[in-house]
């Protein structure tokens, strides 16, 4: 919606932008894959969190064409990686007795990323995408809080 409303992308655009965002995954998945036994879930966390608040950030700082794939490419990285450490997370902290429901809360968690871009969606039009990037680049700041709190073995 940004890139359609400030930059002038087209349907076609947004097809390639999705591109780079699965082509981002698979690369992503497989650099985890060979690197796995040597990262750990809160250095991946702190990876996600700091290229989640990039994006906002310099969104309000300069937008354009030329790098808005490189958005696009950072989000599959993101998305990737979220998958990745968030259910191994949950998986190392739980036992076998409560692991049914740290799944379950894998499920619920999974709430807030149908729910944000609905509230985005009211948000934008009243408030502009300056707004709403401020409130995500402040939410996502306060990722650095739990993420410090966490106590991972691996």
């Amino acid at each position: 919606l940004f890139g359609k409303e400030t930059i002038g992308i087209t349907d076609a655009d947004v097809g390639s932008y999705l591109m780079l965002k699965v082509i981002a995954g698979v690369i992503t998945g497989s650099f985890m894959l060979y690197y796995a036994k040597k990262i750990k879930y809160t250095s991946i966390l702190y990876a996600i969190t700091a290229i989640a608040l990039f994006i906002p950030i310099s969104l309000l700082i300069y937008s354009n064409s030329t790098i808005l794939g490189a958005y696009f490419f950072l989000g599959g990285v993101i998305f990737t990686l979220y998958k990745i450490s968030i259910e191994g997370i949950l998986l190392e902290i739980s036992d076998n007795q409560n692991r049914t429901v740290y799944i379950g809360i894998i499920g619920a968690g999974s709430i807030l990323p149908v729910l944000f871009p609905i509230f985005g969606g009211w948000l934008i039009p009243r408030f502009g995408f300056n707004v709403f990037f401020l409130l995500f680049a402040f939410i996502i700041l306060f990722s650095f809080i739990f993420i410090n709190r966490l106590n991972c073995k691996k």
